[in-house]
Order: C-alpha cells, then sequence, then structure tokens
C-alpha cells in the first residue's frame, strides 16, 4: 500500500499531477505524466482532485480505475511498474496512480499515430527532446554515455593533453595498456 499525506501534496510538482478529471476519450492528457514519471524519477497521479488540492472525486471509480490500468497497460510501451489504490478523502472517491522510476527507459505514449516519450519539466509533462531521448535509451540499456565504446579508432587520435597531464603526475607516459586500464578503450582498439 502506498503512504502519502494528502494535506502534503500543495501543488503540482515534478513528481506530483493532479486531474481533475479523468479523460478516458483523450488519455494523452495524463498518459504524459505516466510516461514522463516513468522517464524521471517516480511520482504520483491523482484524479479527482483540482491544483488547488480541492478533492471533487470520480464518480463510478471502480469503472474508472480498471479504464486507467487498461490505457497504461495498452498505451504505454513498454508497461511501467504502477500501483493504483481507491482513497476517500474528505468524502469523495479519488484515485491514487503511484508510478515507479522505470529501468527501461524510454516509456513512450502509443498513441496518435506515433510512439512520443515524455519528461517532467517542472510541474509539466513535456515531449522528450533528441538529446533527452538519447539518454533515456542509454540509461534504459543499464548504461551511462563514459561507458559505451567509441566506433572510432584508437590510434587515429593522440590524447597529447591527457598523455602530458598523465606524465606530469607519474612521470612516465601513457601506454595502450593504461588505456585499457582506465576502461578508454577496449580490447579491439576502439
Amino acid at each position: 500500500m502506498m503512504t502519502f499525506d494528502f494535506d502534503d501534496l500543495i501543488g503540482e510538482t515534478t513528481t506530483c499531477d493532479k486531474k481533475e478529471a479523468v479523460e478516458l476519450s483523450h488519455p494523452k492528457s495524463w498518459l504524459k505524466s505516466v510516461s514522463a514519471f516513468a522517464n524521471g524519477d517516480g511520482g504520483l497521479l491523482l484524479f479527482g482532485v483540482k491544483e488547488d488540492n480541492t478533492p471533487v472525486g470520480i464518480e463510478n471509480v471502480q469503472y474508472v480505475s480498471e479504464k486507467i490500468s487498461e490505457l497504461v497497460k495498452s498505451r504505454l510501451d513498454p508497461i511501467p511498474v504502477f500501483r493504483m489504490e481507491i482513497r476517500k478523502i474528505a468524502g469523495k472517491n479519488i484515485i491514487a496512480l503511484d508510478v515507479e522510476k522505470g529501468f527501461q527507459s524510454p516509456y513512450f505514449y502509443v498513441g496518435d499515430g506515433g510512439h512520443y516519450a515524455f519528461v517532467r519539466v517542472g510541474n509539466e509533462s513535456v515531449p522528450a527532446d533528441a538529446q533527452t531521448l538519447r539518454q533515456l535509451a542509454v540509461n534504459g540499456m543499464g548504461k551511462t554515455f563514459d561507458i559505451i565504446f567509441s566506433s572510432e579508432n584508437f590510434s587515429d587520435y593522440k590524447f597529447s593533453v591527457l598523455n602530458g597531464k598523465f606524465q606530469e603526475v607519474t612521470g612516465h607516459p601513457l601506454s595502450e595498456k593504461d588505456f585499457k586500464s582506465f576502461s578508454l578503450i577496449s580490447n579491439t582498439g576502439k
């Protein structure tokens, strides 16, 4: 069971979004937040709550929660890890959708004729730019840019500044063996 203190969730933030209603016929309006939360640090999406934190409730809460679950599973690729709860706040039924930080990014919203990855910027879910999309893809492979080997040949470059600094500190020049031990080149020389 997820825990949160409703009274502490003031406004919308990088990890909290609120929707007064669930737009089942236009799910992109809220599924982009699910994509953004999975592509970021995770987050909480509250349905039946105004931006000013006023609970307005959701009618047919069981049906709507099932539709939310179906849409997350059918419109996000891959499917992020999420938990959903129905809570009664101030006598109103709200739906809390807790989306975990994903480890298979990028998480795409699938609809409107394409695949779209979103990220949170402040309190908004915005389309990921090309650089962010590349970083999400690298992160999803369990790698970072600094451990991806280049297709360039090591022998085509001099590394004179690095070599000079290394020699100044250690008293000897860098060898190919040193570059390999620092994981700066692979065994294939790239």
